[in-house]
């Protein structure tokens, strides 16, 4: 379940989480991506997490400024291995476009700087929001916008004009120098990509 609130902070705890009460007089349990202080009127779109612990029943808000972060959210909560507390975790710790940009160049070694996360599981989440972004065409040309030159970006519509698949494009891009002529990166994706290097 996904609300939308707006309240104000009574309290935060040591853990930072925060406790939000309405105007209606309800009042919330939320993590949240935001830093606040105590007495702030506070805006959030609230994510809903139950699930059973030790016999009993676990509610849990976790907070987003904006309702596209939800989103992303669960895109990661959908990686085998990451559950809602990793997911809010890497958009608490990490930059979306800086998310983005190690998904586009294949960088898990950014992911791995991360809390809780591994070798195999960074390489996972890279793999997999690859293969998702790469559904969305809308999404995928954000990714690419943030983190490509406009050479790059000018080989990668001309690619995909001809037919190749744009995540494929994307990968061998990271290891190409983005200061080369236009010319010269189209020979070097190409040449990449006939010969399997992705």
């Amino acid at each position: 379940m996904i609300l939308h609130i707006k309240g104000n902070i009574d309290y935060i705890d040591t853990d930072g989480m925060l406790f939000i009460s309405l105007a209606n007089g309800l009042s919330f349990q939320v993590d949240s991506l935001l830093t606040k202080t105590i007495g702030e009127q506070i805006e959030l779109w609230l994510y809903m997490v139950l699930k059973e612990s030790e016999g009993k029943m676990d509610l849990k808000f976790y907070g987003f400024p904006e309702r596209f972060l939800i989103d992303d959210f669960e895109r990661l909560m959908s990686i085998s291995g990451v559950g809602p507390k990793m997911a809010f975790s890497i958009l608490k710790n990490i930059d979306k476009n800086k998310l983005i940009e190690s998904i586009i160049k294949g960088e898990y070694e950014t992911l791995k700087k991360l809390p809780g996360i591994g070798d195999k599981l960074a390489k996972r989440i890279v793999l997999e929001l690859s293969r998702l972004y790469s559904k969305n065409d809308d999404i995928l040309q954000k990714m690419q916008d943030n983190a490509l030159s406009d050479s790059q970006n000018e080989v990668v519509t001309t690619l995909v004009q001809m037919g190749f698949d744009k995540v494929v494009i994307l990968k061998c891009m990271k290891n190409i120098d983005p200061n080369l002529s236009k010319k010269d990166i189209l020979r070097e994706v190409l040449t990449m990509i006939t010969t399997n290097v992705k």
